[in-house]
This record gives structure tokens, C-alpha cells and sequence, in this order.
């Protein structure tokens, strides 16, 4: 069953994929090469600017307390709440 689940998922994408690539290979023929070259540079920077802010975020989370292991645990644990 997850099998199923997984190869679905993955047609979808696939054709999620297909879509998207034969769309920007017709603006890219209506634009020129030059400046799909520079909006498709321009979006992986800003994808990778809010990647490292989301990443930056979750290093500033807490980490619940409940989900350490170990002797951590027992020592955080053990500490007085605030």
C-alpha cells in the first residue's frame, strides 16, 4: 500500500514537472534565451534567500523538552521550570 502511495505521488509530480518544463520552454521561445536565463536565476536566489530564512528560523526554535533523549533528558528534566 505504501508502494502505491509513493509511485502515485511520484506520477503526480512527474506530470507536475512536465507541465511546468513545457511551459517555460513556450515562454522561453516567445522571450529569448537571455532573459529567461535571468528569471530563472533571479527565482533560485530567492528560493534559496527564503530557504535560509526559514532555516535560520527553525535554529531559533526551542527544542521541546518532551522530545529529548538520553542524559540530556534527565538533566533538563530535573531542572526547575521558570
Amino acid at each position: 500500500m505504501r508502494r502505491l502511495v509513493w509511485v502515485s505521488l511520484g506520477a503526480a509530480g512527474g506530470i507536475l514537472v512536465y507541465r511546468k518544463a513545457q511551459e517555460m520552454i513556450s515562454v522561453a521561445k516567445d522571450k529569448g534565451v537571455l532573459l529567461t536565463v535571468t528569471d530563472t536565476t533571479t527565482a533560485i536566489k530567492e528560493f534559496a534567500q527564503g530557504a535560509g530564512q526559514q532555516i535560520n528560523r527553525l535554529k531559533d526554535t526551542p527544542t521541546p523538552v518532551h522530545s529529548i533523549t538520553g542524559m540530556a533528558a534527565a538533566t533538563v528534566r530535573s531542572q526547575p521550570k521558570q
